[in-house]
């Protein structure tokens, strides 16, 4: 009779004796903190600025207030452009400026209204009227939180 005795290698980890096998948890995902909603204050004195210095003695011309109004909303996203790249806007967003110029002898009544579909805790805007003797304006500027 012939007994085998075997001797385990000890330069080898044994193999495992479950078929069960174990991962690492997944990390939880990192979230920044809240940083709460949009402060409007600085866009609207930035904007109630530039209106005052561009249309202060402009008479109203639509030909004219068509690309007058797209030359506020350029001049208005540069201003909040400096300001963000300050850092005084606190955190980013992503702007976008709406500028209306108007007729005040002409305009029966003007109404705007918008619906957006945003997050209420962190995303807002800010409106900001104009009106000299001959045109109005109305500036709103949507600010929403880039995540």
């Amino acid at each position: 009779m012939t007994h085998t005795v075997t001797i385990p290698d000890t330069r080898r980890p044994a193999p495992p004796t479950s078929t069960l096998h174990t991962r690492p948890a997944p990390a939880a995902p990192v979230t920044p903190p809240h940083p709460g909603p949009f402060s409007p204050h600085r866009v609207e004195r930035l904007t109630e600025t530039i209106l005052a210095e561009k249309l202060q003695g402009v008479e109203y011309n639509p030909t004219v207030c068509k690309r007058l109004s797209q030359d506020l909303a350029a001049a208005i996203m540069e201003a909040l452009k400096a300001l963000d790249s300050d850092r005084k806007l606190d955190r980013k967003y992503k702007l976008v400026a709406m500028v209306s110029l108007g007729s005040v002898r002409e305009r029966p009544a003007v109404t705007f209204g918008s619906r957006c579909f945003w997050d209420t805790d962190s995303d807002g805007y800010a409106t900001v009227k104009f009106a000299n003797g001959s045109l109005y304006a109305v500036v709103i500027v949507y600010g929403m939180l880039v995540q």
